[in-house]
């Protein structure tokens, strides 16, 4: 930012608040508006929020309630009323005298009295319309951000790219005028016309290069597999596979099968049986496949289950000696193996495939998109199938995927048992101890899940410290292990093999366990500082309990008094529903961390909302193909806003 004067010190805050250039400043939105109208006293109703000026009449009294807790009472002139104030928690509030004359904002709790929720010594006459609130950091004024903002008009070329026919059809203003109401709303409809105008601009540059990204997709060919018969793997499953499992199963094998290059999400719940669909994948052709896992204990739990189906299947993962390594190459590269499950570890340079046919990338969000095109450059006839058990809302999933491109597996098996979930307001394991205990008395074992490794200055329970604990609280009657990412592979494979083999009974552990991880005698879980935590990941975690025959527990510890955590926790505890979940997760998280394609440039959108405001984001997509169809028309769009859609390539 070098068109407006700011000093170092102030750029270095604007960085840490991600803004970087002076394009940046314009699209710095206010978080929230406050819409101050003055109400004459006598037209005032309970509950209704109010803003008046008045002069203070009495002496400030103060109450107050523990050490940092207190009430103060007053009375003031607001014309010819005199109202009654209360004010809680700020102290300093004491410091006006009689005849001082504030502005005060507050709630009408009965015919004179409200309680002010905040105050200051400005006219009021200077307050009322819509103010803009914005997010702000230490050293970092509200007032210096709107200077930098009013600068930043001055210098920034605005160029309002959305072609003049979708303007005219939409009857949308135009672009300057959009942004300077979004920062300086002259009333209430201007700000909504510029609310639209860029929630359609967001969308629509969104789907420009989700769907060049599509057409370059479609566009890719490869020979058509012939295909194993599988009837007697299926006969070998120890279960039936359900109506949605078959379907997906059929989907595959179908694309498989045909000329056009497979590119499918294959989406399910946690235990929601993606996995055998993969590994019935994988059994369906005769070239090689590879199953690329994000975890070592996933991929080892992958191999483990996929050799009770097919002999010729290889492991790679780092922890594997350099000599096995080498062995495993020379097999890869020469065909004496067939199927390769393992980690980051299949893409290493050394790793020549001599005729890869299928890539199935397990909970793909987990991996780069570096990653993940390097796997796919290691052959020339692929198919490619992505598992995620973070269910993408279908308004989500459709910007990315066709329609025909998505299995979605919702039934869940027969045998799936219950998760019983509850919020528990302490961060504190006291008031379940009992529980814990009678569980592991019952043969059963127990996870407990801790946000931190290390003692940290904050309030977060880290895992050395609940270890501790619990080694004094077992008192040699269950043993205790711990588990986190700071340990060597071979490490972290000792302790998860005595978990499963129960020789640990109660495992403290970070997000390791979150994905694949299935011991099913543990059916308990204890997650500390739950609030720490996204959505999808903590249903994440639970589903690793009631993966056998008994039912679940989940234990939520929180001591936050934050609403949007408590809501949060709120649904986990009223819902098992993955997809719903995804919904009010992806309300919560950016759409570029829920589709795991955040580091490909994928916006985060700062107004648009996929499930609120789907119809718009329709509309977009309907736009996008259009507009791509036609695209030399628009040399601004094509030279400007689609130079970097190789950044959203997998």
């Amino acid at each position: 930012m070098n068109k407006i004067k700011i000093s170092d010190k102030k750029l270095k805050i604007l960085h840490a608040l991600g803004i970087n250039t002076e394009e940046d400043l314009l699209a710095y939105y206010p978080f929230r508006y406050e819409h101050h109208v003055y109400v004459p006293v006598s037209d005032w109703n309970i509950k209704q929020k109010v803003c008046f000026e008045g002069v203070i009449k009495e002496k400030i009294t103060t109450k107050m309630f523990g050490k940092n807790r207190c009430m103060q009472t007053t009375k003031v002139q607001v014309g010819h009323d005199t109202i009654a104030i209360t004010i809680f928690n700020q102290r300093w509030f004491q410091q006006y005298k009689i005849g001082t004359t504030l502005t005060f904002f507050g709630v009408v709790q009965d015919e004179k009295n409200v309680v002010i929720s905040s105050y200051n010594q400005i006219p009021l006459q200077m307050q009322l319309g819509i103010t803009p609130k914005y997010n702000k950091k230490a050293g970092i004024s509200e007032k210096d951000i709107i200077k930098y903002i009013k600068e930043a008009f001055k210098v920034v070329d605005i160029v309002d790219w959305i072609p003049q026919h979708y303007k005219q059809k939409y009857n949308l203003i135009d672009k300057k005028t959009a942004l300077l109401n979004i920062h300086f709303p002259s009333d209430s409809l201007m700000l909504k016309q510029s609310i639209r105008y860029l929630k359609y601009e967001e969308f629509l540059k969104f789907q420009l290069a989700i769907q060049q990204i599509n057409v370059l997709k479609d566009e890719k060919f490869k020979e058509a597999k012939i295909l194993n018969n599988i009837e007697k793997v299926l006969h070998q499953i120890p279960f039936q596979l359900s109506v949605d499992q078959k379907t997906a199963v059929k989907d595959i094998r179908n694309d498989l099968s045909s000329n056009k290059s497979m590119y499918r999400l294959l989406q399910g719940d946690v235990g929601s049986g993606k996995t055998i669909v993969a590994f019935l994948a994988m059994l369906s052709v005769k070239t090689q496949t590879a199953l690329l896992a994000p975890t070592e204990i996933l991929a080892r739990q992958h191999y483990e289950n996929f050799k009770q189906y097919c002999d010729n299947v290889v492991l790679l993962v780092g922890s594997i000696s350099q000599k096995e390594k080498n062995s495993l190459y020379q097999k890869i590269k020469q065909n004496e193996v067939q199927h390769i499950i393992g980690t980051h570890a299949i893409f290493q340079e050394n790793v020549l495939f001599h005729d890869l046919g299928l890539v199935i990338i397990d909970e793909q969000q987990r991996f780069g998109v570096n990653q993940r095109k390097t796997l796919l450059s290691k052959g020339d006839n692929l198919d490619v199938l992505i598992m995620s058990a973070t269910p993408i809302p279908r308004t989500l999933a459709m910007t990315v995927y066709n329609d025909s491109d998505i299995s979605i597996i919702k039934t869940l098996p027969k045998t799936k048992k219950t998760i019983h979930s509850y919020v528990i307001p302490v961060n504190s394991v006291k008031p379940i101890l009992s529980h814990i205990e009678q569980k592991i008395i019952d043969k059963e074992q127990v996870y407990v899940v801790c946000p931190s490794i290390e003692k940290n200055d904050n309030e977060i329970r880290n895992i050395e410290e609940v270890y501790n604990s619990f080694e004094v609280v077992s008192k040699g009657k269950y043993r205790v292990g711990m588990l986190h990412g700071k340990m060597s592979a071979e490490e972290k494979n000792i302790i998860m093999n005595k978990f499963i083999n129960n020789d640990i009974q109660l495992l403290v552990s970070t997000t390791v366990i979150e994905v694949g991880v299935n011991v099913k005698n543990a059916n308990t879980m204890v997650i500390y500082n739950a609030d720490r935590f996204g959505l999808s990941q903590l249903h994440q975690l639970r589903g690793r309990c009631a993966r056998g025959d008994k039912e679940g527990y989940c234990y939520f510890l929180t001591d936050s008094k934050e609403e949007l955590a408590l809501e949060k926790l709120k649904v986990l505890s009223e819902t098992q529903d993955g997809f719903l979940i995804a919904e009010h997760d992806l309300k919560l998280r950016g759409p570029g961390d829920v589709l795991g394609i955040k580091q490909s440039g994928v916006p985060n959108f700062i107004l648009g909302d996929v499930i609120d405001d789907k119809n718009i984001m329709s509309i977009a997509k309907q736009d996008a193909i259009a507009l791509l169809s036609t695209i030399d028309d628009y040399p601004y769009i094509k030279n400007n806003i689609l130079t970097h859609v190789d950044d959203y390539l997998d």
